[in-house]
């Protein structure tokens, strides 16, 4: 009796972490297809948010959405950094395109957006267990103690 009480403690706490993991890689393949392109340009922020399916809450149009400039290898290596306060800051700099929402009460069909490319970011970025998972931002690169104009 014991031992099946052991076994089956056993097979729920492997389950946890099988479902655990799984959330993992479904938020790290969300973050690299909202977050990751490194072809993108400012002028197709239209094409790329609607062959990607990126939305907003509710299945609307995003307001706004930042592509990192980078392949995925150079992005999650700034989980190899030690957090600061729950996220980690890159520490090279990145090239990104925001893309913002022009039509605010647009359908999702119809969702146009503006896109602008930034150069020279720090990333801020939530890791979980070596994978990046949520986009907080960006600040401005500061080399030689100097910043970026």
């Amino acid at each position: 009796m014991r031992f099946q009480c052991v076994c089956l403690l056993l097979m729920l706490l492997s389950a946890t972490v099988l479902l655990h993991d799984a959330d993992l890689m479904q938020r790290y393949k969300k973050f690299k297809k909202q977050h990751i392109c490194d072809s993108m340009t400012f002028t197709n922020c239209d094409d790329v948010m609607q062959k990607r399916h990126i939305s907003g809450l509710n299945k609307k149009c995003k307001r706004i959405n930042t592509f990192i400039l980078a392949n995925i290898k150079q992005v999650k290596s700034i989980c190899d950094i030690v957090p600061y306060d729950n996220v980690t800051i890159s520490n090279q700099c990145f090239d990104i395109v925001v893309c913002n929402l022009t039509q605010q009460k647009a359908k999702l069909a119809k969702c146009q957006y503006s896109g602008q490319k930034i150069d020279k970011k720090l990333i801020i970025i939530k890791c979980e267990q070596g994978y990046p998972v949520h986009y907080f931002g960006d600040r401005d690169c500061i080399e030689d103690g100097k910043l970026w104009p």
